[in-house]
């Protein structure tokens, strides 16, 4: 029993720190560039909320909403974003875990994703990107 409880508090405690290690790496350099072009659509849209864009759906014209609720800043803006990229971080130790990997695999599927460009700079950034792969 003693050694059941050891290896899911090793597995969970793999997962804080990967969790840990994307937080940093987002709040260090989120800030390092001003707003991307896309962003600045984006906030125009959550100023004038409406049911629906031509360009995209309105969550994420809400999402800019409680970014600018938030301060508006850069930082601010970009904050869900980063939690949604640690969130699908999250799900990718779950679904390792579920399929029967143990700590090793759950280590490597982490820093697979953490270290993966496209991952990366998709929860960088207020688009939409990082929310269809959540979703997905």
């Amino acid at each position: 029993m003693n050694q059941r409880i050891l290896n899911l508090w090793q597995e969970w405690n793999i997962l804080f720190i990967f969790v840990v290690l994307k937080l940093l790496i987002h709040f260090i350099f989120n800030a390092n560039y001003e707003f991307h072009r896309d962003e600045y659509l984006y906030l125009d849209e959550a100023r004038h909320l409406n049911w629906g864009y031509m360009e995209v759906p309105p969550m994420i014209a809400v999402i800019g909403k409680i970014g600018i609720w938030l301060g508006g800043s850069v930082f601010a803006v970009r904050l869900l974003p980063t939690l949604a990229g640690t969130a699908i971080l999250i799900l990718v130790g779950l679904m390792v875990k579920e399929l029967g990997g143990k700590k090793w695999a759950m280590g490597l599927a982490c820093l697979a994703y953490l270290l993966s460009p496209a991952f990366l700079r998709g929860s960088m950034f207020l688009m939409p990107v990082v929310f269809n792969q959540l979703m997905w």
